[in-house]
Parts: structure tokens; sequence; C-alpha cells
């Protein structure tokens, strides 16, 4: 990875922040290739991907 990973993160942050889902996914899946063990990764990326499923009411 040639862009430095917390640099990168805050972007992803950013783009999220803006709206900007698709952006902040493609940030976050680099991050993650390079370094699938840093938990915050993980956590932003479940804000930036969508789901369809929705949780059932109980």
């Amino acid at each position: 990875m040639a862009e430095d990973p917390d640099r990168m993160f805050e972007d992803a942050i950013e783009a999220l922040r803006q709206g900007d889902r698709p952006r902040a996914k493609e940030i976050l899946t680099n991050l993650i290739q390079a370094d699938q063990n840093n938990a915050k990764y993980w956590v932003w990326m479940s804000g930036a991907v969508e789901t369809t499923k929705r949780p059932q009411a109980q």
C-alpha cells in the first residue's frame, strides 16, 4: 500500500460522513486487505456496505 494507512482511514471516514459509501468501501477494502486484524477497519466497513437484511420484530 503506497499511501499512509492512517490518512486512508481518515479519507474513508470522511467519505462515509459525506454519504459516499462506494468510495468508503473501496478505501476500507484496501485497508482490510493490508491488515485483516484491524478491528476498527471492520467496524467502519459495516457502515459502508449496503444490506437488505432487516431485523425481525419481536
